[in-house]
């Protein structure tokens, strides 16, 4: 008994969940539904009420409601029923619904009357546990019970005949809510007309089946057509994809794959639980584990055939992160691929780079490379040859390059290869052997891509870094617009060429030995052939001039980095180095011109040609002076380091030269002259306000006489200096005052001079004057008027001096540079250093170590410092944290060195001091200063931290280690050393 109870309340409250569950639900079905399930929990409440009396009133009565109660649940289920099935109703449908809710209102009335009159059902006493009676059922019960079954057979019709119409995968979800209702009715049925069943307790259970019904359909309607159907289709989906898909579990195990991989790539053995590393090494692609999306080529081949394909790669993740799996995607690449080479054609690669920017990618090297004298081959020989060319040279790229190497056809013939491992080195080697099995020649630029970086960004560098080689290059046709420039260069400066030739070799080699990249390295040569090339806009006077240049003509000579920036604008070919041209005459020490740049503000590759170039320029004869021997133009260098040089690039410069053979020099003496002249050379961007001493000074100007109607009657020998014509000029043209005036002043001029000399004799202006070669100049001019007894006439002498050449001038102009200087000087301060720290950033570091180790007055001891278990405070305390301390260690490190010592920031958690001392300072006295520096920083750690400290490797300079890189290498090797030994350790 008391099990009934509590299944019953149990069901019901259930179905009062799933009514609630179902009101929810749009349309309706979900309304239908709900109610349905009203009806069953009514059921369940009103028989399990009916079982707890004994009074056959009382039972009469719950037994009506329970009647009622199935009458109204079952035309609930037809509603449902209907909706579920989407039949549409139709005059005959909406006629039955209608007699329906007729016989219901019947149905009402009888069991209403039933309690007082047994006219549907009588109750007979039976001896159970509960439910003391049993039904004697009347006619008008069967016609209750014929109601119910109709409305039951209804609906498994309008079930099955659904069942019957929708595809095989559909058929489901209706026959079990079909099958669902023909068991419990069965159920029902067998235990109420069964003789001698009646008196066991099935009955009562047998009820709780409505609800379980009501379970049956919601699970149908809205469980299993949004989870079991979503599973179907999703089989479906991924069966019916034009990719091949092939899905490996965490394990690298094989779980699921489509019909079409099994199409795309008939080279795989594709079987059950086959390894991922297999899968990929049988479809020529590298894994690595650390990939978690990738985008590679491969091929599929069948027999001799072989298809482009596409595969992507994606490491499946939960919301924890965690991998839960892996899916290779394979597409048929035919449609974007060049026919040609096999190769992702240009203008598709580029939707598809855009489509994917947003996508974090490894790092790899972009090689451009093009065939040299193409164009001449598809000339002589026919276009199927120089098709014949490009073939041969893709597959070539395509068996050197490993796989996983993403191929390219750019525009024209060019190819392009993404090589996902590798350095620049190494792709540069890789690129020399293909270069030599090729039958033509190849002209090849190498760039590297960062993860973050643009890749289309990335692949424009390397692109116009093969447009350059091209220039570069003789044998090809885009060699013309620079042979022009280099003639007219040639013609101003006869020199050229072999000036060209000597800064190329020695400017490759210094690029090698700085690291700069493949692309730079093109820069550079490009450099080093027209870094001068706006002396073509100078006068040839002043270019061949023996002897000393004026102020006047170096200002003129001066103009050249401008000029030449122009001519490179104008020039796509040439864009990329015109800033490199306007600045190549700029001073690490700010002095330079034209913006007067210092430091690391001044592009790197003009601070490499400053340095090659001034001492190309000292070792070889000029037209006005003899050259200097090798070791006074490097005594020079090493003068000029840290003030007109980057000190970083004189000393690898210096170790360079030491490295190449020594060149064979005649015994010439060199005046001092032309060392004099050299220096004067160097010292050129030096501002013209910092060599001015005197304050006062003569004033040029020009004096002349004019008669009573303002006829210039005689002038000074400065007459033709300042305004160009000559005392022949004055006389022939009889010329007049206001004929050095332009037209548009003249009649300002002469109507407030009367004004003035009509108050008084004298008159003071400034105005423009009209030189005879057309160009206006601006003057201060003095006027008086006075009485010539010579020639008994009034006379007007006229003293006029050029404002352009004024010491309050220069002053304004001197006053307006170093305010700018002040500006970039704080600019500078901010570019070198770290913004974190406060400390000089590593390239500033380098400069300003290399600098003192050039001027060799101090010995130098460096200090490599590493924070210990700086990613486990970093992964506990947050990133925020763990800015905070590198900060608080920076300042430490600084707090513990003096003034002249300097500290910078290698990068993430390592760090640097260098130290200065006087030559006279023992190596155990400086040994024991860093020990000081290692035990008072790895204190303060202490007390900030106690999970971190500081490894140190101290160094100290000497006739082997006398360059930064030395140093640098060594203290690094002694900080590992420290960090090798058990961490918290200096090592000297």
């Amino acid at each position: 008994m008391a099990e009934y109870i509590v299944a019953s309340l149990v069901f019901a409250a259930l179905d009062v969940l799933l009514a609630m569950m179902s009101f929810k639900k749009t349309g309706i079905r979900g309304k239908a539904l709900g109610y349905t399930c009203i009806g069953c929990a009514l059921v369940d409440i009103s028989y399990l009420l009916s079982t707890l009396f004994d009074n056959v009133f009382i039972f009469s009565c719950l037994s009506s409601v329970y009647f009622i109660c199935i009458d109204f649940m079952l035309i609930c289920l037809v509603l449902f029923v209907s909706d579920f099935c989407n039949i549409k109703q139709s005059k005959a449908g909406l006629g039955h619904l209608k007699l329906a809710h007729l016989f219901f209102a019947f149905e009402i009335a009888v069991f209403a009357v039933n309690p007082f009159c047994d006219i549907a059902v009588s109750y007979v006493p039976r001896e159970t546990e509960f439910a003391k009676f049993s039904y004697d059922m009347h006619t008008l019960f069967y016609v209750h019970l014929t109601f119910c079954y109709l409305m039951v057979a209804s609906c498994i019709w309008l079930l099955l005949s659904r069942v019957v119409r929708v595809p095989f995968e559909y058929k489901r979800m209706y026959l079990y809510a079909a099958l669902g209702i023909v068991g419990i009715v069965a159920i029902n049925a067998v235990f109420l007309f069964t003789p001698g069943l009646s008196k066991f307790n099935f009955l009562d259970y047998s009820i709780l089946g409505y609800s379980l019904g009501a379970y049956v359909f919601y699970w149908a309607c809205f469980q299993y057509s949004s989870k079991g159907m979503l599973n179907l289709f999703k089989m479906s989906v991924f069966e019916n994809l034009d990719q091949g898909l092939v899905l490996f579990d965490y394990n690298g195990r094989l779980i699921l794959h489509n019909d079409m991989a099994h199409g795309l790539l008939p080279q795989v053995d594709i079987v059950d639980q086959m390894n991922i590393r297999d899968f990929a090494e049988q479809c020529g692609i590298h894994m690595e584990e650390r990939f978690e999306k990738l985008v590679v080529q491969c091929y599929a081949k069948d027999g001799e055939i072989s298809r482009p394909l596409r595969c992507d790669f994606r490491t499946l993740q939960n919301r924890n992160h965690r991998v839960i799996g892996h899916l290779f995607m394979f597409t048929n690449a035919v449609l974007a691929t060049d026919p040609l080479t096999g190769f992702h054609n240009w203008d598709d690669f580029c939707v598809f780079a855009d489509e994917t920017k947003n996508v974090r990618r490894e790092s790899m090297v972009v090689v451009a490379c093009d065939i040299v004298g193409l164009s001449i081959v598809n000339t002589a020989k026919g276009h199927h040859a120089g098709d014949q060319m490009i073939k041969n040279l893709s597959e070539l790229l395509r068996s050197h390059f490993a796989s996983g190497t993403y191929f390219i056809r750019g525009q024209d013939a060019m190819l392009i290869a993404l090589v996902l491992r590798g350095s620049e080195n190494s792709v540069l080697e890789m690129m020399s052997q293909i270069e030599k099995k090729f039958e033509q020649k190849v002209l090849y630029a190498v760039s590297s891509c960062d993860p973050d970086a643009v890749l289309l960004e990335s692949i424009d560098l390397a692109v116009r870094g093969l447009r350059q080689k091209k220039l570069l290059d003789r044998n090809s046709s885009h060699s013309v617009v620079l042979n022009s420039l280099v003639q007219a260069l040639q013609e101003c400066d006869s020199d050229t060429e072999e000036h060209v030739r000597r800064t190329q070799t020695m400017g490759a080699e210094l690029g090698r030995r700085i690291g700069l990249s493949d692309v730079d390295q093109s820069n550079l040569s490009l450099l080093c052939l027209l870094h001068d090339i706006g002396k073509i806009g100078v006068p040839l006077e002043i270019l061949n001039k023996p002897g000393k240049l004026t102020s006047e003509e170096w200002d003129v000579l001066r103009s050249h980095p401008m000029k030449g920036y122009q001519i490179a604008k104008s020039s796509a070919e040439l864009e990329g180095i015109a800033d490199m041209i306007l600045h190549h005459h700029e001073r690490w020490d700010g002095a330079g011109y034209p913006d007067g740049l210092s430091c690391e503000t001044i592009p790197l590759l003009s601070r490499v040609i400053a340095v090659v170039d001034a001492y190309d320029a000292m070792v070889n004869t000029r037209s006005y002076r003899k050259a200097l021997p090798q070791k006074m133009a490097i005594d020079e260098l090493k003068r000029c380091a840290g003030t007109q040089f980057d000190p970083n690039i004189v000393s690898e410069f210096l170790q360079m030269l030491d490295a190449m053979p020594a060149p064979i020099e005649k015994e010439t003496s060199v005046d001092r002259e032309s060392r004099d002249m050299v220096r004067e050379e160097l010292a050129q961007g030096d501002s013209i306000a910092a060599n001015m001493v005197n304050t006062v000074h003569a004033l040029k100007h020009i004096r002349y006489t004019l008669d009573e109607q303002n006829f210039i009657v005689g002038m000074d020998k400065d007459f033709e200096a300042l305004t160009g014509y000559s005392k022949e000029d004055v006389e022939r043209l009889h010329m007049n005052q206001v004929d050095l005036l332009p037209e548009e002043d003249r009649m300002e001029y002469m109507t407030q001079m009367v004004e003035y000399l009509g108050k008084a004799p004298q008159a003071f202006f400034e105005h423009r004057i009209r030189r005879k070669d057309g160009s206006i100049i601006y003057v201060l001019c003095f006027g008086r008027l006075y009485f010539d007894s010579a020639v008994r006439a009034g006379r007007a002498e006229i003293v006029v001096a050029d404002v352009a050449d004024t010491y309050s001038l220069r002053v304004m102009v001197s006053t307006e540079r170093s305010k700018v200087r002040v500006q970039q000087e704080q600019w500078e301060n901010a570019f070198r250093r770290d913004a974190l720290t406060g400390l000089l950033n590593r390239s500033a570091f380098k400069s300003d170590t290399e600098y003192k180790l050039l001027e060799g007055k101090t010995k130098v001891m460096l200090l490599m410092l590493d924070v210990d278990h700086f990613k486990e405070f970093n992964d506990t305390y947050g990133h925020a944290a763990g800015d905070e301390f590198l900060s608080l260690v920076g300042q430490t490190l600084l707090s513990t060195l003096r003034r002249n010592d300097i500290a910078g920031r290698m990068g993430g958690d390592e760090f640097a001091a260098a130290l200065f001392f006087d030559q006279a300072c023992t190596d155990e006295f400086m040994y024991q200063r860093a020990q000081q520096i290692f035990d008072k920083i790895n204190m303060s750690l202490n007390m900030a931290s106690r999970t971190t400290s500081m490894s140190m490797g101290a160094i100290i300079s000497n006739m082997t280690l006398n360059s930064f890189n030395a140093l640098y290498q060594s203290a690094d090797k002694l900080l590992y050393k420290s960090k090798e030994s058990g961490r918290s350790r200096l090592s000297v």
